[in-house]
C-alpha cells in the first residue's frame, strides 16, 4: 500500500492550531457510552441512535 499524500494551503503550525482544542478520545468516549445505553434501554431521550447491521454479519 502506498504511503498517504495530505496536500493543504495551511501550514503546519496553522494545522496544529486549528485542532490544539479537539479532544478526539472525549468524543469517541462519548459515543460509545451513548451506544452502551442504548444498548441497555438506558440512553436518554436526547440520544441519536441508528440501528444498522453490518453487511455479512450473522444475526
Amino acid at each position: 500500500m502506498s504511503e498517504l499524500i495530505f496536500e493543504s494551503s495551511l501550514t503546519m503550525e496553522e494545522i496544529e492550531r486549528k485542532f490544539q482544542d479537539t479532544d478526539f478520545f472525549t468524543g469517541i468516549w462519548e459515543g460509545l457510552e451513548e451506544a452502551i445505553a442504548f444498548k441497555k434501554g438506558t440512553a436518554s431521550s436526547e440520544t441519536g441512535v441508528h440501528k444498522r447491521s453490518l453487511p455479512g454479519k450473522c444475526r
